[in-house]
């Protein structure tokens, strides 16, 4: 943000100039399309499991009454073959995140750190609140963007999904712990 204080005439003039964050939906010969399945697909799981979900109703657009459109900005990490960094939003307290991505050989994205853990300062996946405004603005200019679909209230198939691809991915399932899906936990569809 710049703030400008222009005098005129006697008067103060006060202009506040915001960052603008310019990003066009494009592909990327760096981020292939399967690529931007499996690290949107590990996201959504994500907050499936840990029941994230009702908590988008106000957060991205809506696509109709149960679904919410989230913006995911995908680049691939200069330092690490096979990873990569993504920027999006999650409901409070978490907010705006920048974290790290890996892609397994079986084809699971798996997302590093966890909302249950938390997303420190220091960490592989952190807010975006400790990087410069310009610096966010520059690398979601710089990346593909795509998008997330969450499910406000899911349907029973795609949590059950959900679990069995976060069981593969991690070897546990927060949402089945929970006994959710098969025993009248979350709501769904």
């Amino acid at each position: 943000m710049r703030l400008t204080i222009i005098l005129q005439g006697g008067s103060v003039l006060l202009l506040v100039v915001l960052p603008l964050c310019l990003t066009s939906v494009g592909q990327d010969s760096r981020v292939s399309k399967p690529v931007v399945t499996a690290i949107t697909q590990a996201i959504e799981d994500e907050i499936y499991d840990n029941q994230l979900n009702e908590s988008y109703e106000d957060i991205g657009s809506a696509v109709d009454e149960n679904v919410r459109r989230v913006a995911i900005y995908i680049e691939p990490n200069e330092t690490q073959t096979g990873h990569y960094n993504v920027i999006y939003k999650m409901p409070p307290p978490y907010g705006e995140l920048y974290r790290m991505v890996t892609l397994r050989n079986d084809g699971l994205a798996v997302l590093y750190s966890a909302p249950e853990t938390g997303f420190p300062p220091t960490g592989p996946a952190f807010s975006t609140v400790y990087m410069d405004d310009d610096k966010v603005c520059s690398l979601k200019a710089g990346a593909v963007k795509a998008y997330l679909e969450i499910l406000v209230v899911p349907t029973k198939d795609r949590l059950e999904s959900a679990i069995r691809r976060q069981k593969a991915r991690l070897g546990f399932s927060l949402l089945e712990h929970a006994n959710g899906v098969t025993e009248g936990g979350p709501k769904h569809r």
